[in-house]
C-alpha cells in the first residue's frame, strides 16, 4: 500500500511511455502516420544541415539519394495494396538496401503544410538520422532511428511537465498515454514535439501561478517564460496562444500590473516576431493540395460574412461533438487499426475519473478557471479557422480537415476546469484501478495494431 501511495506519476509515465512507445514505434508500419512521408523527407533534409526546403519553379522539396526514394515509394505506395490483397512485403530487402546512391533525386513536398514547418520539431529525428548515416544504415532503419529520437525527446519533455505541474499530474499522464498521443510521439510527425512543448508550457504556468512557494516572478522565471514561448512559436503556430496562461499568475507576484503587462507584452511580441520571420522565410513554398482552395478567398469570406462563418464553426462543432472521444483518443486518418467503441469510452472515463479525484492542496480560483477555459476555446477556434483557410472551399457549411490530434496539446486545459482543491487521493484501489485499466487498454491497442497490420497480412 505504501508503494502505491508513493508512486510518482512522472516515473510511472517514463516506464509505461517507453514500453508502449517502443511497441508503437516498431509495430506501426512506415508512413501510416499522417504525413509521415513528408516528415521523413523534412527530417532527412535537416539532417544534411538544410533549414529551408529547396524551391524549384512552382515546386518546393528536398534532394535525397535514390535509395531513400526507392524505400519511401515501396512502403508508402504499396503497403495498403499488400494489406488489402493479403500479401507480405519484402521488408528484408528494404532493411538491407544500401544507403549510398550514385545520384540524388528531387522530391516535391509543396502540397503539404509540412514544407513550411520550422526545423525545431525535427531536431531529434534529424540528429538521429545524421548519426545513423555515419554508419551507412539503410534508409528504412534510419526512419526507425528517427522515430526513436523523437520518442526519447517526447518522453523527456512530458516527464518534465508532469514533474513541474502542481496539479493534475495523473491527468497529464493519462492524456500523454492515449493511443493517439503515442501514435504521434513514436513517429516522425511534428505533432509529438508540439504536444510535449504544450504540456510543458501549461505545467510551467500552473507552477508559477499556483505554487505559493514562488512569492515573486524573478528574472529566471521571465527567461523561462520567454524561452518556452519562442519554442512554442517554432513548434506549431496555434499553440503560441498558450502564453495567455500567463494571466493565471497573480499580479502581486510581479510587483504590480504595470510590470506584469510589460513582461507579457515583451513575450508576446517576441513570439509574434519569430512567427512572422519564419513565415517570411518560407513564403511561397506551400501550394494547397486542392488548387480550388484559395486562402485569400477564404479570408475575404470571413471578413465579409463573419456571422455566416460563425455558423459554419458551430455546424462543425456540432458535427464533431459526438465523435470527440473517437477522434481524440485514437481514430487516426488511415483507420487501418480501428479501436472498438468500448475502449474509447473507457479511456475517456479514466480521464474523467482522474480529473474528478486527482485533487491537491492548490486552489484554482474562478478567474483562473475562466482563463483556462478561454485559452482552450481560443486555440480550438484558431485551429478551426486555419483548417478553413487551408482545407475548405469558400462558403462550405462545415470545416474540413479537423483531426482529433490537433486538440491533444490543449486537452489538459479542458479537464483542468474540473479540478477541485482537496485532500490528495490516497485511495489505493482507485490508483490501482486506473493504472490497471490504462495498461489493459493500451495493450489491447498494441494487439489490435499487430492483428490489423501483420497477422491479417500473412494469414
Amino acid at each position: 500500500m505504501n508503494r502505491i501511495k508513493s508512486l510518482n506519476p512522472q516515473y510511472v509515465f517514463i516506464v509505461l511511455g517507453l514500453i508502449y512507445g517502443i511497441a508503437f514505434l516498431v509495430l506501426i508500419p512506415p508512413f501510416q502516420v499522417p504525413d509521415e512521408y513528408e516528415h521523413y523527407y523534412k527530417s532527412w533534409d535537416i539532417s544534411n544541415g538544410h533549414i529551408i526546403p529547396e524551391k524549384i519553379g512552382n515546386k518546393a522539396g528536398v534532394s535525397v539519394p535514390e535509395s531513400v526514394k526507392i524505400m519511401t515509394d515501396s512502403v508508402y505506395q504499396k503497403w495498403k495494396y499488400y494489406i488489402l490483397n493479403n500479401q507480405s512485403m519484402d521488408m528484408e530487402y528494404l532493411l538491407n538496401l544500401p544507403l549510398k546512391s550514385s545520384t540524388n533525386t528531387f522530391v516535391d513536398i509543396s502540397k503539404y503544410a509540412v514544407v513550411t514547418y520550422s526545423p525545431l520539431p525535427y531536431l531529434a529525428s534529424a540528429l538521429s538520422i545524421a548519426l545513423g548515416k555515419l554508419f551507412d544504415l539503410s534508409p528504412l532503419i534510419l526512419l526507425y532511428l528517427g522515430r526513436f529520437g523523437n520518442l526519447l525527446l517526447w518522453l523527456l519533455i512530458i516527464f518534465l511537465a508532469i514533474k513541474i505541474t502542481p496539479v493534475f499530474k495523473w491527468g497529464f499522464l493519462v492524456i500523454a498515454l492515449m493511443p493517439m498521443t503515442l501514435f504521434q510521439a513514436a513517429s516522425l510527425s511534428a505533432d509529438g514535439i508540439a504536444i510535449s512543448l504544450s504540456f510543458l508550457t501549461i505545467a510551467i504556468f500552473l507552477k508559477l501561478a499556483l505554487d505559493d512557494g514562488i512569492k515573486q516572478i524573478t528574472s529566471k522565471h521571465i527567461a523561462i517564460i520567454i524561452l518556452i514561448s519562442l519554442l512554442l512559436s517554432l513548434a506549431k503556430m496555434p499553440y503560441i496562444m498558450l502564453i495567455l496562461l500567463f494571466f493565471l499568475i497573480p499580479s502581486k507576484k510581479f510587483e504590480g500590473r504595470t510590470k506584469m503587462f510589460k513582461i507579457f507584452g515583451l513575450t508576446f511580441l517576441l513570439g509574434v516576431l519569430v512567427i512572422a520571420f519564419w513565415n517570411f522565410m518560407v513564403n511561397g513554398l506551400y501550394m494547397p493540395l486542392d488548387p480550388g482552395i484559395s486562402l485569400q478567398d477564404q479570408l475575404l469570406y470571413i471578413l465579409h460574412y463573419p456571422i455566416d462563418f460563425i455558423q459554419t464553426m458551430l455546424n462543425t462543432s456540432s458535427q464533431y461533438a459526438g465523435e470527440l472521444p473517437f477522434i481524440v483518443v485514437g481514430n487516426w486518418a488511415y483507420a487501418n487499426s480501428p479501436i472498438p467503441n468500448l475502449i474509447y469510452y473507457m479511456y475517456f472515463f479514466i480521464i474523467l475519473l482522474v480529473a474528478a479525484f486527482d485533487k491537491g492542496s492548490f486552489k484554482i480560483n474562478l478567474k483562473q478557471r475562466y482563463t483556462i477555459l478561454g485559452v482552450f476555446l481560443l486555440i480550438t477556434g484558431t485551429i478551426f479557422v486555419l483548417e478553413y483557410l487551408t482545407w475548405t472551399y469558400t462558403g462550405a457549411p462545415v470545416i474540413h480537415g479537423i483531426q482529433g490530434r490537433y486538440l491533444i496539446p490543449v486537452l489538459p486545459l479542458l479537464f483542468l476546469t474540473l479540478y477541485e482543491k482537496g485532500e490528495r487521493t490516497k485511495n489505493r484501489l482507485l490508483v490501482e484501478l486506473m493504472l490497471s485499466l490504462l495498461i489493459i487498454l493500451i495493450l489491447s491497442k498494441v494487439v489490435l495494431i499487430f492483428i490489423n497490420y501483420y497477422y491479417m497480412s500473412y494469414f
